[in-house]
């Protein structure tokens, strides 16, 4: 998943040019074919700015054939074991780029396009706030809250193999 689907800016931005495109095609062009590109490009930018994401979703759904992994995160001082399908990956906790959370998950990226989704309801002890804690010193990533969109119900259906890049 793209982390810019996270920054309210970057959806801002997005919404905002697919309105310009279509204020173009209705207010400023008199050629009618001019308009209706205008206008198509604007209504799929608007529609379609998560598409890729979507895509990468589906496509793991599918080739997982509903037997997702059980996934057991252990992190240590400063890095984050995940195993699942019986293969370990150690992840450097300051290779984190950005830290997401909603009401149910932790979501960590590694870049723009990977990262792991660790569930709230899996913390032993449960002390979600010490935990937050502990992420932000590790990563030195200020935890941003997660707005509350379709996007997060593709990730919830997918959860366990969205984002685990082996």
């Amino acid at each position: 998943m793209q982390a810019q689907l996270y920054g309210a800016l970057g959806k801002v931005f997005v919404i905002f040019c697919g309105f310009a495109l279509i204020a173009a095609a209705l207010f400023a062009l008199q050629e009618s074919t001019g308009r209706l590109v205008l206008l198509f490009f604007g209504c799929w930018t608007i529609s379609c700015s998560a598409l890729p994401a979507r895509r990468t979703a589906e496509r793991l759904v599918r080739a997982a054939n509903g037997n997702f992994p059980h996934t057991v995160y252990k992190f240590c001082a400063d890095t984050l074991y995940v195993t699942a399908y019986d293969k370990t990956t150690e992840v450097q906790l300051s290779a984190v780029n950005g830290f997401y959370s909603d009401a149910a998950y932790w979501y960590l990226f590694l870049n723009s396009s990977s990262a792991y989704m660790v569930p709230k309801s899996s913390l032993q002890p449960a002390r979600p706030e010490a935990f937050e804690a502990f992420l932000e010193e590790r990563t030195g990533c200020t935890r941003e809250n997660v707005p509350s969109f379709v996007t997060l119900r593709v990730l919830r259906r997918s959860a366990g193999v969205l984002f685990h890049k082996g």
